[in-house]
């Protein structure tokens, strides 16, 4: 083939230059052009409006004025509305540090009812979760009220463990006793959730009730791997009045200090006019 001339070249190559120099014009205005410019212009907002960008300015302003490092809020002490006419309010006063914890294996274990390589593989752990309840009994009722339930705090969750793969190359030497056992396999494996080991109650409580004599339960139950509740700790109170219109206060105490738990109903006042509150 013979060669091409100068002037041959000149003219292959000037339309693909025409064309990367019109490319970088493109790119070079949109770098200076303004950011919120090519924001107004997009589809999204040219179909919906420009309403929809303030609404997320606005949210956004919103998330980012909330402090993320916020301390974790106890449950949310029960305020019941005012009592009706018919009917008087019993409230649960709660002292001290009404702080409650539990520990990882609650529940004693007997010798023998568990296998020696279950301590090998980590520590026991027989809690897998705790609430707490405050119930009545009416005189001359069977029934048992139940005035108020936490949620179930989560201590503890099982989940598959699987062995990570044997390390590239030739096999490493064992020793015979290893090599007897053999890989490890799959198993269950319990993970502990400390976080969630205390639970900060609230300071008071306070429930519409008929007029009547009640025992008053404040109790702890404690969530097996099984899925069973069995309870933990508790205190009751017993013949508190309750009147038409008026208030009686319960008091009691929780706390944990020095890993002794403290849960005690201690007394109750006579019923009260609401404005004394």
């Amino acid at each position: 083939m013979p060669a091409a001339t100068p002037g041959r070249i000149m003219t292959t190559l000037m339309p693909r230059q025409r064309e990367e120099t019109k490319i970088t014009q493109r790119i070079r205005s949109r770098e200076e052009s303004p950011r919120t410019e090519n924001s107004l212009h997009h589809p999204f907002l040219a179909r919906y409006g420009q309403g929809v960008l303030a609404s997320w300015m606005i949210a956004a302003g919103v998330l980012l004025a909330q402090d993320p490092k916020q301390e974790p809020q106890p449950v949310p002490q029960s305020v019941a509305p005012a009592a009706p006419a018919d009917q008087g309010t019993l409230r649960l006063e709660i002292s001290g540090s009404r702080m409650y914890c539990v520990k990882r294996n609650e529940v004693e274990i007997k010798p023998g009812s568990t296998k020696p390589r279950q301590y090998r593989n980590g520590p026991l752990t027989t809690t897998f979760g705790y609430k707490y309840q405050i119930s009545a009994i009416r005189r001359g009722s069977a029934g048992v009220v139940k005035l108020f339930e936490s949620p179930t705090f989560r201590t503890a969750y099982r989940e598959m463990w699987t062995p990570p793969p044997p390390p590239p190359g030739p096999p490493l030497p064992i020793s015979p006793d290893a090599a007897r056992r053999g890989r490890p396999t799959k198993r269950n494996v319990t993970r502990w959730i400390p976080e969630n080991t205390c639970a900060l109650l609230s300071e008071q409580y306070s429930f519409p009730l008929l007029p009547g004599h009640y025992d008053v339960y404040l109790g702890f139950d404690l969530l097996l791997g099984t899925g069973q509740w069995v309870p933990l700790q508790s205190d009751f109170v017993t013949d508190v009045v309750v009147e038409e219109s008026r208030v009686t206060r319960v008091h009691g105490s929780v706390g944990d200090s020095n890993g002794i738990r403290t849960v005690k109903l201690d007394s109750a006042d006579p019923p009260e006019a609401p404005a004394s509150q």
